[in-house]
């Protein structure tokens, strides 16, 4: 949950202090109404998301005896 915030944090400050990236990208695709794009970021991000608490996930069962023993 942490990194969905993380991740809306970063595009909130690419668009305030106009620093190039991909939020910024993505902002201006949805100005233009460029749809591609946006489709592009949002999957990307998805991804990125998911494969971050799979990570985490199987860590947590590795580092935790309580979830191996059952």
């Amino acid at each position: 949950m942490t990194y969905g915030y993380l991740l809306g944090g970063t595009v909130l400050v690419e668009v305030v202090f106009a620093w190039p990236g991909l939020g910024l990208y993505a902002v201006d695709a949805m100005n233009n109404s460029d749809y591609e794009p946006i489709v592009g970021v949002v999957l990307l991000s998805a991804i990125i998301y998911v494969v971050i608490y799979l990570i985490t996930d199987i860590l947590h069962f590795i580092i935790d005896p309580r979830l191996r023993a059952q």
